[in-house]
C-alpha cells in the first residue's frame, strides 16, 4: 500500500472513532429535544424547565450539525445495541425525573412532595452522569489530570515582590474597601438577627430518619434571608475562596475571582452604608474607593498606547500559507506560548501554553523539559524528537527570542520543509 492510500485509510479510521465518541452527545439530545418540543407545544411544560429546554435546543443544533457532517463525509456507523439501550435509559430517566420533580413542587406542602422532588432531581442528575463523565474524560487527559486547585493561604501576601506584612498588604491592595465591607457585613448580619423571629424548633421525639429529614426540609423551606444578606454571603464565600485556594499558575490571577465579590458588595455598600451620609461624606468615600483605580486605569492605558499586541495577523497569515501543504496531523516542536502562529492556525504542537495546561490539571513539566532540551540542541535531540512524536521543528521569532543559547544542529542535519521571513520549518521525516 502506498503512503497516500495508507494515510487516507488512517484518516478514515480516525474519523470513525471521533464520530463514534460523539454518538452519545448526538442521538440522546435529539430524542430528548423532539419530546421536549412536543411537551412545550402542548403547553404542559412547567416554567422552571424553560432554561434547560433552551439549553437542550442549543445542544440539538450541535447534534444536527454533527449528523449532517457525518453524512457529508459518507461515514457509515453501526449503532451498537448497548448505545440504543443507554440512550433510551437516559431519555426515560430525564423524563421521569422531570415529571417527579414537577409533581414534587406541586405538592411541596404535603408529605409526599419533598420525596418526589428529591427523587426527580436524583434521576435527572443520574441521567447527566454519562455525558458529564465523557466531558470530564475529554478535558482531564483521560482521567490522568491532577486537580486544578491548590491550597494557598493569603492570596499573594507571601509571594515574591507582592510580599508585605499582613495589615500593609491588605490596606495597600484594597484601601478602605475591606474595613467598610466588614462593617457592612456586621450591620446586615445584626439586622437579620434582630428582625428574625425566635425559632420554634423541635425534632420529633420518636420519629424515624425519614421523618427527621422531612421536618428539616420543611424548616429549611421556611428559612428566609434578605436579598442583601444573600448577596453578601455569596461575596464573602467568593472572597474567602480566592484567599485560600490557588486557581491558576500565578497567585495574582485570583483577582479575576475577587473582582466578582467586589461587584456584589458595591451596590449594597452604597445603599446600606454610604447613601445615608452627607454629600461631602459620600463624595469623600467615592473618591477614596475609586480614585486609585482610575489613576491605575489611566496609567495602564497610557503605558500601553496604542494597545497591547495579542498576535500579528500578517505573521499568522504568512505561516498559514507556508504550512498549508503540510499534513494536518503532523506535530510541531515550537515554543509553548498562547499566541504562537501555529496554534492560531489550528496546528498541533508538542506542548501548549503552560498556563492553560495547568488550569486543566495536565502535568506538562516532563514534556516541557524535553522540548526545551530539544530546542536548545542538547544531547541526543533526535531521540527526544522521536519520543515526543515530532514531525516538524518550527524556528521563528518566538523560538529565536526564547532559545537564544540553542546550538541549532538541525540547520545542517534536517531538510527545510518551508522557509520565509517569519523563520523556517525543518522536517524530521522527509521520506514520509
Amino acid at each position: 500500500m502506498t503512503s497516500k492510500p495508507q494515510a487516507e485509510t488512517q484518516r478514515g479510521i480516525r474519523d470513525r472513532r471521533i464520530f463514534y465518541r460523539w454518538l452519545w452527545l448526538v442521538y440522546a439530545p435529539l430524542v430528548l429535544g423532539f419530546l421536549a418540543v412536543l411537551v412545550f407545544a402542548s403547553g404542559a411544560m412547567p416554567g422552571f424547565l424553560t432554561l434547560p429546554f433552551l439549553a437542550l435546543l442549543a445542544l440539538n443544533a450541535i447534534a444536527i450539525r454533527l449528523v449532517v457532517e457525518r453524512r457529508r463525509r459518507k461515514i457509515a456507523l453501526r449503532v451498537p445495541p448497548t448505545l440504543l439501550i443507554g440512550v433510551g435509559a437516559t431519555v426515560l430517566a430525564v423524563l421521569a425525573g422531570a415529571l417527579l420533580a414537577w409533581m414534587g413542587i406541586d405538592r411541596l406542602s404535603s408529605r409526599t412532595g419533598p420525596p418526589l422532588l428529591v427523587t426527580g432531581c436524583f434521576l435527572m442528575v443520574a441521567a447527566a452522569f454519562a455525558p458529564a463523565t465523557f466531558f470530564v474524560w475529554l478535558i482531564t487527559d483521560n482521567f490522568h489530570a491532577r486537580s486544578v486547585f491548590e491550597w494557598h493561604l493569603g492570596w499573594t501576601q507571601n509571594i515574591d515582590e507582592f510580599a508585605m506584612p499582613f495589615f500593609s498588604f491588605w490596606f495597600v491592595n484594597f484601601g478602605l474597601f475591606l474595613p467598610l465591607a466588614l462593617i457592612l457585613v456586621t450591620i446586615v448580619g445584626w439586622n437579620e438577627w434582630k428582625t428574625r423571629p425566635a425559632a420554634d424548633f423541635e425534632l420529633p421525639g420518636n420519629g424515624g430518619f425519614l421523618a427527621t429529614v422531612l421536618l428539616l426540609w420543611r424548616r429549611g423551606l421556611k428559612f428566609e434571608l434578605s436579598t442583601d444578606a444573600i448577596f453578601l454571603a455569596a461575596a464573602s464565600l467568593i472572597f474567602l475562596f480566592a484567599c485560600f485556594v490557588k486557581t491558576a499558575p500565578w497567585e495574582w490571577d485570583n483577582i479575576k475571582i475577587i473582582i466578582w465579590a467586589y461587584f456584589l458588595v458595591l451596590p449594597i455598600l452604597w445603599t446600606r452604608l454610604i447613601k445615608p451620609w452627607p454629600v461631602l461624606g459620600r463624595a469623600a468615600a467615592c473618591a477614596i474607593l475609586f480614585l486609585s483605580g482610575f489613576v491605575n486605569l489611566i496609567g495602564g492605558l497610557a503605558a500601553g498606547r496604542p494597545g497591547f499586541e495579542f498576535a500579528s495577523r500578517a505573521e499568522t497569515d504568512i505561516v498559514a500559507s507556508a504550512i498549508r501543504h503540510l499534513p494536518m496531523e503532523a506535530r510541531f516542536a515550537a515554543f509553548p506560548t498562547y499566541n504562537h502562529p501555529l496554534l492560531l492556525d489550528g496546528r498541533k504542537v508538542v506542548c501548549g501554553y503552560p498556563g492553560h495546561l495547568w488550569t486543566q490539571g495536565i502535568d506538562f513539566a516532563p514534556v516541557e523539559k524535553k522540548l526545551k532540551s530539544l530546542m536548545l540542541g542538547e544531547g541526543d535531540w533526535m531521540r527526544l524528537a522521536h519520543e515526543l512524536q515530532i514531525r516538524y521543528l518550527f524556528w521563528g521569532n518566538e523560538e529565536k527570542a526564547n532559545y537564544t543559547a540553542s546550538s541549532r544542529p538541525w540547520e545542517t542535519k534536517l531538510p527545510i520543509a518551508a522557509q520565509g521571513s517569519w523563520g523556517a520549518i525543518y522536517d524530521f521525516h522527509p521520506s514520509q
